[in-house]
């Protein structure tokens, strides 16, 4: 987002999201050129995104494990949307699933922007 400055728009995303507790813990950015960054967050020692979580369990997750998942976004989006923040990027591969803590984070701030009242947004980009 150009209204956002020198600062990634997905570093200032996560730091505005630290709290959550299904969002990936934002620690630290490194600027390497004008164009170029590196973002490190929290390291989850057993994870892997839900997309290959799918797919090993052969392409299904229980009634009980969806109904847990889409209320635990639910969570994250509302938060998100009390800071005026749309994400833009919801998807199995942006999520983390920690396998010792049998939770889930969003991760992928990179396509959010902030959504500005009274302007609708009527294409992804």
């Amino acid at each position: 987002d150009k209204d956002l400055g020198p600062v990634p728009g997905e570093v200032y995303f996560l730091k505005q999201m630290k709290y959550h507790p299904n969002v990936i813990k934002f620690l630290h950015y490194q600027q390497l050129t004008s164009e170029m960054f590196v973002i490190i967050c929290e390291r989850i020692a057993n994870c892997k995104d839900l997309f290959d979580v799918r797919k090993e369990r052969g392409g299904f997750f229980t009634e009980y494990e969806t109904q847990k998942y889409v209320k635990t976004l639910v969570d994250v989006v509302r938060a998100m949307e009390k800071k005026n923040i749309i994400h833009r990027d919801i998807k199995l591969e942006n999520i983390l699933y920690d396998v010792e803590k049998d939770d889930i984070k969003l991760i992928d701030f990179g396509l959010a922007t902030k959504h500005k009242p009274g302007k609708l947004f009527t294409t992804f980009w």
